[in-house]
């Protein structure tokens, strides 16, 4: 029985065929890269194809700047390459470059994925933020306590 291929190389976008190309010189799986990527392998093909399906429904994919340079990081891609592939201008002034910042703790991202999702009710996100608060509070209270100079008597 034959296996079902992938798409075909003139299915993928410029920029999936950039980020496969890398990924097969690689030699891992779309799954390994995605989970580089820190995405679904279901997101890595929807973007290297540039659209999804919502039942008979073709939807243009558009992925944020973070994802395609994630995404070009993941397989060894220079992600101002993988932009200008993705119709993106390289690393605009309107938003920061992602290798300026301090990758984002995974636990974290996950939160924070959490919040964005519609299909989780207010009450649960309202909880998560008053368990982020409580947990930035106690990170805020051990610097303070760590940065104050320590009191104590002199021996005489």
């Amino acid at each position: 029985m034959a296996q079902a291929a992938g798409p075909a190389r003139d299915e993928l976008t410029p920029l999936g065929r950039l980020l496969e190309d890398a990924r097969e010189s690689l030699r891992i799986s779309k799954r390994e890269a995605a989970r580089r990527a820190d995405i679904s392998e279901g997101r890595w093909r929807q973007i290297t194809i540039g659209h999804q399906k919502a039942g008979d429904v073709t939807i243009p994919v558009n992925p944020r700047r973070n994802t395609v340079t994630a995404m070009a990081r993941a397989v060894g891609v220079d992600p101002a390459k993988a932009q200008l592939a993705a119709g993106m201008e390289p690393d605009s002034p309107e938003e920061p470059k992602t290798g300026d910042q301090p990758p984002l703790d995974p636990d974290l991202r996950r939160y924070l994925a959490v919040l964005a999702d519609p299909d989780v009710d207010q009450r649960q996100k309202e909880l998560m933020r008053e368990q982020m608060r409580l947990w930035v509070e106690q990170i805020e209270a051990q610097k303070g306590a760590a940065s104050e100079p320590r009191q104590g008597r002199r021996a005489s």
